[in-house]
């Protein structure tokens, strides 16, 4: 691998589009029909509130001084645009609640990916795990939960999403950005907390 592609790699899997892949996944597979204008406000909204207000925040505040790199290659650079993220991710949560019809998986989507954020923050002072892994981790979960959830048959999708995750590790080491250990704690943090928060649905008999 090229360090070239791995940089493709990197910015095409950024952590900022999961939360709207993913909204894009659960709505096609949820047995509610959708319009697709409703379809269009949701997505819209997630895009909105996950990558669009929080990327307009961190480019201020790199005009601002306050993180020196947009690519937050130093673990200070993360603090402010984490707690950013988490509050945007929370916001999104909340206003997605009165939403007729929305499945519940959305807004607990949003409640792990703020929680894990919020561990990320909190390990800045000793480690900077790799949120790229951490979003690929919590594609995954959602990918296998809602399949299992609604029965949907998904194994090439699946495989794929294996795949690239595998090339964005790969491509993470070869950029240097983070060590073996940072890459695999990252994925497993993403997965781990996103499975448990939508399990929570299964246990609530939602």
């Amino acid at each position: 691998m090229s360090r070239r592609f791995a940089q493709i790699l990197s910015y095409a899997l950024h952590p900022a589009f999961i939360p709207t892949l993913a909204t894009f996944f659960v709505l096609w597979a949820h047995p509610s029909m959708f319009a697709e204008y409703q379809v269009m406000q949701i997505v819209g909204f997630m895009f909105i509130a996950t990558y669009l207000l929080p990327a307009l925040f961190s480019l201020l505040l790199k005009q601002l001084g306050v993180i020196q790199s947009l690519h937050m290659s130093e673990p200070k650079d993360r603090r402010y645009p984490f707690l950013i993220s988490i509050t945007f991710f929370l916001f999104a949560a909340n206003s997605l609640q009165p939403w007729q019809g929305v499945p519940m998986e959305l807004p607990l989507l949003l409640i792990s990916s703020a929680i894990t954020i919020f561990i990320f923050y909190i390990l800045l002072r000793w480690t900077k795990l790799s949120v790229h892994l951490a979003g690929m981790g919590g594609l995954l979960a959602v990918l296998l939960f809602t399949a299992h959830r609604y029965e949907v048959q998904i194994l090439p999708l699946l495989a794929l999403v294996f795949v690239l995750t595998g090339m964005l590790a790969s491509a993470r080491l070869m950029l240097k950005a983070h060590t073996p250990l940072q890459v695999y704690v990252g994925f497993s943090v993403g997965f781990g907390i996103t499975l448990l928060c939508l399990n929570a649905l299964s246990l609530a008999g939602i």
